[in-house]
């Protein structure tokens, strides 16, 4: 058993909201209505946007008042996540709230008309301006069509969705989802022409530009990204909503009871002053065993690597473990319940 006691330490940074795609939601707690005391605002629904590597929109909900006070933090590009808020204060000049399994804390301050709220967003140890004004000050947006495509690449095929939304200010914007993958709001921008659209994805370095068809119903082009072509048809459809649950046809994903141990750990690395969690699993016998440790290539992933419905860590370490192997896979920096900021992240420090 020795030979796995020990853990090294790993130096892989995570997304400072990426935590916020692989937690499941948190409904809003309710609370006996409260007659609101003067001071109380009209709306207690305010929203801001939260300039991380790309935009984040977040919404604060909170009601009743004093120690009964309650509320829920949603991430609008996200999918719409919510996070129940462990505890919050709200005064006649501050708001302070905190997030605890998001290790989020916002510190701010109401102006003197109580028209916005400007403050201080604090997650894992990193600080990030954020101002709040009441939902019904922002223009509010409405979505306006969405488009769904299939992207076949590398013998894989994807389904990606574009939802295109419009303020009432007649300012457009958009995220794209990939369905298959559960991922979803992430920032894009959409141009529309006498031609057809052109659909970009900054943050992960895609573009897809298509042609119209004879009634503008479908978009005929390619998927562009890093450096290949792919061709791909986008059909404009009633928008598909992200499913939390993985598919239903996968034999091979192990279910219990295990013959094996299977431990819920955490493990400290002492450079960058952040706790890792994560899964061991234990042959059954004394021992001692070999040992293997699961890294995933790319992206910020929870311990099962959940992608397409497959949960790729958990196969191989239930295969593994069976024949004999202790085998531990993690949760990377900042998703699940490992701490981190995978955003600034060098490709030394993830080696």
């Amino acid at each position: 058993m020795h030979s796995y006691s020990k853990i090294g330490h790993c130096h892989h940074l995570v997304a400072i909201m990426a935590l916020m795609a692989s937690v499941s939601s948190s409904s809003l707690a309710q609370s006996n209505p409260t007659p609101a005391a003067p001071a109380q605002p009209e709306t207690n629904v305010w929203q801001g946007t939260l300039q991380a590597n790309v935009p984040l929109r977040l919404e604060l909900q909170w009601q009743g008042s004093g120690d009964k006070t309650t509320g829920v933090l949603t991430s609008l590009d996200q999918a719409a996540a919510k996070f129940a808020v462990d505890s919050i204060r709200v005064t006649d000049d501050q708001l302070v709230f905190e997030v605890t399994q998001l290790r989020v804390r916002y510190e701010g301050k109401f102006n003197e008309q109580r028209t916005e709220i400007v403050g201080t967003f604090t997650q894992s140890g990193r600080e990030l301006p954020l101002k709040f004004v009441p939902a019904g000050a922002k223009a509010r947006q409405q979505l306006r069509e969405a488009w769904i495509g299939t992207l076949e690449a590398g013998g894989v095929q994807l389904k990606i969705q574009f939802r295109v939304f419009e303020s009432d200010g007649g300012k457009t914007t958009a995220v794209m989802d990939s369905l298959d993958e559960k991922q979803g709001g992430i920032p894009a921008q959409a141009t529309f022409n006498d031609q057809g659209a052109t659909f970009d994805v900054p943050v992960i370095r895609a573009k897809f530009e298509g042609a119209w068809n004879q009634d503008k119903s479908q978009l005929d082009g390619h998927w562009q990204q890093s450096g290949q072509k792919f061709p791909m048809q986008m059909t404009k459809s009633a928008p598909e909503k992200l499913s939390s649950q993985p598919r239903s046809d996968r034999p091979q994903t192990p279910l219990p009871p295990f013959p094996y141990q299977s431990r819920r750990v955490t493990f400290d690395n002492t450079a960058d002053s952040i706790t890792l969690a994560g899964t061991l699993t234990v042959p059954p016998g004394p021992g001692p065993f070999p040992a293997a440790v699961l890294i995933n290539g790319s992206g910020a992933h929870d311990r099962n690597v959940d992608l397409f419905g497959h949960q790729l860590f958990l196969v191989v370490a239930d295969y593994l473990t069976r024949k004999g192997i202790v085998v531990l896979r993690y949760d990377e920096r900042g998703v699940g319940e490992s701490q981190g900021d995978y955003s600034t992240a060098t490709s030394v420090e993830l080696a």
